[in-house]
């Protein structure tokens, strides 16, 4: 999740520094599952990107949504729905998951 909003925050800024084979590449890379402070840091971190992501959407004018993203054959109108869906389903799974671990 915080890769893929990683990638919408670069693209809505038109920062393209990092190819999209950046963010395949770290898009399932290895955590250190042994570090048990990984969890609230991921929580951190995600939610600093959140708001990040809302200040840079809100930081653009409409005409963007028609615009295509580098690097993708889609608009970002697609993009900002994607990285919605893509959040809600994720997050599903953990509180799904989380729910579980409580029994």
């Amino acid at each position: 999740m915080i890769t893929w909003k990683e990638f919408t925050i670069s693209r809505l800024r038109n920062d393209n520094s990092q190819s999209l084979d950046y963010f395949e590449q770290k898009d399932w890379r290895q955590l250190d599952h042994s570090d048990k402070s990984l969890w609230q840091q991921g929580l951190k971190q995600f939610a600093k990107l959140h708001n990040e992501l809302i200040e840079v959407i809100q930081q653009q004018k409409d005409g963007l949504l028609s615009q295509r993203v580098n690097d993708r054959k889609y608009d970002f109108r697609k993009l900002l729905y994607g990285i919605s869906e893509h959040d809600v389903y994720h997050l599903g799974q953990i509180a799904y998951i989380r729910k579980m671990l409580q029994k």
